[in-house]
């Protein structure tokens, strides 16, 4: 049986010029991360990045704090297949062209931006958010540079499958990637629908890890969104 650890990126600069890349409190949450598992005596056969600033960022961290434990962590892989989905198209898209189409997005997304405080746009953004997501997972709209819903999660479950397949017995692969790729790993092993995979999306912390043991056909959920690294205080979800 080989293990396979899913970790969502640490907090990114949500709301700023550059949202893909980790914010201070991120690289302390990687940091962390790593001397957790460096601390444990962890090892990793191969470690895995999606194509995302956020993720080789975290990553890297977790690294030197394996280097700093004076532990081996492998090469990191670039593997695209497992980024995260275009929100940005997303959002352009549904600015113009949906807010016209459905009045809840439009209402939600004029109470994010007539938000005052960081807390109320935060949580503006998230309502917004998982509205138009439902509505991209139901295949009710689609965007230029935005792929649908099931070409999405086939693109993800080909990158596990390829990772799966090519894994020795009893190896362990650590990968660093987004919300919604981990929460379509949790699909593949659990058969979910859209709509209940899209909630994990929403529930998955920063750094956490989601853990799956696998062997031939068997693809099996051991743990999810586990953060033991971290003091409660230091919870984040973007």
């Amino acid at each position: 049986m080989s293990t396979l650890y899913l970790v969502r990126h640490a907090q990114a600069s949500f709301l700023s010029d550059d949202y893909d890349r980790l914010s201070p409190l991120g690289h302390e949450q990687s940091k962390r991360l790593g001397a957790y598992c460096a601390g444990r005596n962890l090892r990793f056969d191969r470690a895995i990045v999606g194509p995302r600033r956020r993720h080789r960022e975290t990553a890297e961290r977790v690294a030197e704090s394996y280097q700093a434990a004076g532990l081996e962590f492998p090469s990191l892989e670039l593997m695209p297949g497992l980024d995260e989905f275009q929100a940005d198209a997303m959002v352009t898209h549904s600015v113009g062209t949906l807010s016209n189409r459905y009045a809840h997005l439009r209402h939600l997304h004029e109470a994010f931006k007539a938000a005052e405080d960081s807390h109320t746009r935060h949580r503006g953004f998230q309502k917004f958010m998982e509205a138009l997501t439902l509505l991209w997972a139901r295949e009710e709209f689609d965007a230029p540079g935005l792929d649908p819903w099931p070409k999405f999660c086939s693109r993800v479950g080909a990158a596990l499958d390829e990772l799966c397949a090519g894994a020795a017995s009893g190896s362990r692969i650590i990968v660093f990637t987004s919300g919604g790729p981990a929460a379509v790993a949790v699909q593949k092993a659990l058969a979910l629908s859209p709509e209940k995979t899209l909630e994990l999306i929403w529930m998955l912390r920063n750094t956490a890890l989601v853990e799956f043991l696998f062997s031939g056909p068997r693809f099996t959920l051991s743990a999810f969104n586990a953060l033991p690294h971290l003091e409660p205080d230091l919870w984040t979800y973007r």
